[in-house]
């Protein structure tokens, strides 16, 4: 984590414990259009690994069978007899086991937070000059867990392009928790060197 995102990139695998993850691999669940999970990628990562050790062990069955019937070769004659005694047969190498779903999603999740200051610069870099306020609590009732009632209402601010320029999550709707989303707009666009946006619209709940 020490060197450049650059360079890092540049790594073909990812670390995870003793465990080296291809980036090709782990990239796979990035594919959010097909709801592609994890234990998907783990069998179609098992398939074709099962399909490539096939190929192989046929492919050293066969050269061990050519290397120990070249007699008939002067050159190739005596290959493995220097070797081998006849008759004798060395099993190839077992397949290796593969990384379990588990392990494929962490490295996703390590990968992805080698990406955080690429989303945090990609979200901080949107402005706009017709801002609209939305709330709503529908996405506050798919949360599950430790956190689950915790939270009552999410407020978001959105450009003409209906882009997100930030969102806040409150347990309780208050006008210094929207004091500060505001502060933090306004450095926003004063760090962007942005014109201040000319109209702010609340899309609902605007005259209660």
């Amino acid at each position: 984590m020490n060197l450049a995102p650059a360079i890092r990139s540049m790594f073909p695998a990812i670390l995870c414990g003793k465990r080296a993850i291809d980036r090709g691999v782990v990239t796979l669940l990035s594919d959010r259009l097909n709801a592609v999970s994890m234990t998907k990628v783990q069998i179609l990562l098992q398939q074709g690994h099962s399909v490539w050790y096939v190929e192989r062990r046929d492919l050293y069955q066969t050269l061990l069978y050519e290397a120990h019937t070249a007699g008939s070769t002067s050159s190739q004659r005596g290959i493995l007899s220097m070797v081998k005694a006849a008759g004798t047969y060395t099993p190839p190498i077992p397949q290796s086991p593969l990384p379990s779903a588990r392990v494929l999603r962490r490295a996703h999740l390590i990968m992805e937070i080698e990406k955080m200051p690429v989303y945090r610069s990609q979200i901080l870099c949107v402005t706009g000059e017709i801002l609209c306020i939305d709330g709503t609590r529908k996405v506050l009732k798919k949360i599950y867990g430790g956190g689950q009632g915790t939270m009552q209402y999410v407020t978001s601010v959105l450009n003409e392009w209906g882009q997100f320029l930030t969102t806040v999550v409150v347990a309780a709707e208050s006008e210094g928790c929207y004091q500060r989303m505001a502060r933090g707009l306004i450095a926003r666009f004063e760090c962007a060197n942005a014109p201040a946006p000319k109209v702010i619209y609340a899309d609902n709940n605007c005259c209660r």
